[in-house]
């Protein structure tokens, strides 16, 4: 109980004073939200295009944002989720041949990880943490972006979402271990987390380009206008 209080506290914490701290700046560009009111984000609409490459890590039950950018823009998806009702409901979507979901979990180094269950059995999300004390889940194998990046064959990925129920510190240290990152990041600083740990992953960022542009909850979207302008550019002359 004193765990999920400290928890709850530290979510309000970030909600109310982050924004005194590190204020978002959509440096104008139009972030268009996609996806239902649970697992939705918001994107530069003007800016995303038929060859954008999107990895979505994490998708449970609901891929509402994924199929949204690849019906869109026509975007190359690819989601990522090892757990089994995501599985189940992936293989049940009606989805457009541009979205290919993989049952697999990405993580800071290729291997095999438990994946512990939610306090409550209804839920979908699953954690490489015990964050809940259940002690029981299941393996599962995982990957890191760059040994799926090999597999599915891509030299990039322009836009990352990333909600991976508590991991978000391992996976992202080891994104930003890369020489380049995403053009989008869209990541769920969820918990454990605090206030001073969000503000030093935000400058973290910051410092490899990506700016924050957006937040809501534990939601929060980044993006390197300077790549995205350079890209945004690039299409206009193809388009002329």
């Amino acid at each position: 109980m004193a765990w999920r209080v400290l928890r709850k506290c530290h979510k309000e914490s970030v909600r109310r004073f982050l924004p005194l701290l590190r204020k978002p700046d959509d440096r104008g560009y139009r972030l268009e939200r996609l996806g239902s009111d649970y697992g939705g984000w918001r994107v530069p609409a003007d800016a995303v295009t038929a060859d954008w490459i999107c990895y979505c890590v994490g998708v449970g039950v609901d891929a509402t944002f994924d199929l949204a950018v690849a019906e869109r823009f026509g975007s190359d998806v690819h989601a990522f989720d090892p757990t089994p009702r995501a599985i189940d409901y992936a293989a049940r979507l009606d989805a457009p041949a541009n979205f290919h979901f993989h049952p697999v979990g990405i993580w800071s180094e290729d291997t095999e990880l438990t994946f512990f269950a939610p306090a409550d059995s209804r839920e979908t999300s699953h954690s490489v943490y015990d964050l809940h004390g259940t002690g029981g889940g299941f393996q599962a194998r995982c990957l890191t972006l760059a040994s799926m990046m090999r597999e599915c064959g891509h030299d990039r990925i322009d836009l990352l979402k990333l909600d991976v129920e508590g991991a978000w510190r391992e996976v992202l240290g080891h994104v930003l271990e890369q020489p380049t990152l995403p053009i989008v990041m869209a990541i769920e600083f969820d918990s454990p987390t605090s206030l001073p740990l969000v503000v030093r992953w935000i400058d973290r960022l910051k410092a490899r380009g990506l700016h924050l542009a957006h937040m809501e909850k534990e939601n929060f979207v980044f993006i390197d206008f300077e790549r995205l302008g350079a890209r945004s550019s690039q299409a206009a002359g193809a388009a002329a």
